[in-house]
């Protein structure tokens, strides 16, 4: 027991598979928010439909057909595989394959980050979080990556070892091609500017940033969006536009009018966001959740020159999805932004960690046997 203690991330994989198993049995087919739309998209993934141009007319759209194909490679390929051997069982493999890869990512970047391990525990097992990670949710493998994405960058930060330069640089590019591919993951690049080096620090970080935001424009632009009916977007961005102070008032407002709303919704609520759990369960969740801050002391000191950056790139992401949300799902004359959901913001949980954690002021040497991320890819 005290071994699985000191690894959290092999706690994970047994807590985290087994409640997600639980919820992949009792949760009815297409019984997940939008889910039906993600299926189809990882049948299209798995037929080698990569790409919906949004000008076939022959073609049906669902809300999801914009997505990249990144995300539903294992949901797609475990029904497909399922399908030929035992039809009934197509859609459950799915789901299964997506849960599988959700817990091993998670786990991994439990493992692999040198600081925050049992905070990225405690939301990797959010009840929502792993509602998703068992669904054919996209958010169940962008969530997933967006932490490895966050533990490895942390890991450069807040480094047992030097840098390298032919090892972590082209993992680098690889992880910000992915991620601007999962639902645009880009927040973790804006991190590298705190990298402990000094040869080539500036180009590889804006060379990486330009890369991130330059796909994620590319791919947006280029794909099919989802519009809530009567909404008209060339309204809207005209709106932000030549009245961004009024915009950034409606935001405020939004924020603080659903707070409690998101809120519940990022620990958890289940099926299509209307299946609610025990109220002392969102409490319980909440007082771990946030005590882990207080109670778990960090061996690296986070400068308050990166909680800054946190907080400036968590307001950054907030205005840029309830901004996406204002464009495509917003009447002009509403009052607050609709569409926008507390789960989205699973993903930047990771930030927070840097904002609120307190540390002990000490370095702790590495443990011997601490394996080397590189050699697992």
């Amino acid at each position: 027991m005290d071994k699985i203690l000191k690894r959290p991330e092999l706690l994970f994989i047994i807590i985290g598979f087994i409640f997600g198993l639980a919820f992949l049995l009792i949760t009815p087919k297409f019984g997940v928010a939008d889910e039906s739309g993600h299926y189809i998209r990882a049948k299209e993934v798995s037929q080698g439909i990569l790409y919906n141009n949004p000008n076939d007319k022959n073609k049906v759209f669902t809300n999801i057909s914009g997505y990249s194909p990144v995300m539903y490679i294992f949901s797609g390929n475990g029904a497909k595989l399922a399908e030929k051997i035992n039809p009934k069982a197509e859609f459950y493999a799915g789901r299964l394959s997506n849960l599988i890869v959700w817990c091993l990512l998670m786990a991994l970047a439990i493992h692999i980050t040198p600081i925050f391990k049992w905070m990225f525990f405690f939301a990797a097992l959010l009840p929502m979080s792993v509602y998703e990670g068992m669904s054919y949710s996209a958010d169940s493998f962008s969530n997933a990556f967006s932490f490895l994405f966050f533990a490895y960058v942390f890991k450069l930060i807040f480094p047992y070892k030097p840098f390298s330069y032919k090892k972590d640089v082209p993992l680098l590019f690889i992880f910000t091609i992915i991620g601007a591919l999962c639902k645009g993951i880009v927040s973790p690049v804006f991190l590298l500017f705190f990298l402990p080096i000094k040869k080539f620090k500036y180009p590889i970080c804006f060379s990486l940033l330009i890369i991130s935001l330059s796909i994620v424009y590319l791919w947006s632009s280029s794909n099919s969006a989802a519009i809530y009916p009567g909404v008209v977007p060339e309204v809207n961005k005209h709106f932000i536009l030549s009245h961004p102070i009024l915009y950034l008032e409606k935001i405020l407002k939004t924020v603080v009018h659903f707070f409690p709303n998101y809120s519940g919704q990022m620990i958890g609520r289940l099926g299509p966001q209307s299946i609610l759990l025990n109220k002392t369960i969102y409490q319980l969740t909440a007082l771990v959740f946030l005590l882990s801050f207080v109670f778990i002391p960090q061996k690296f000191e986070v400068k308050p020159s990166l909680r800054a950056a946190s907080f400036f790139i968590i307001v950054f992401y907030v205005i840029m999805t309830f901004t996406l949300m204002f464009v495509t799902w917003t009447l002009f004359d509403a009052k607050y932004i609709e569409g926008v959901q507390g789960r989205y913001f699973i993903a930047i949980l990771p930030l927070s960690f840097l904002l609120f954690s307190r540390s002990s002021l000490r370095i702790a040497p590495p443990p011997r046997n601490a394996l080397n991320f590189t050699r697992l890819l």
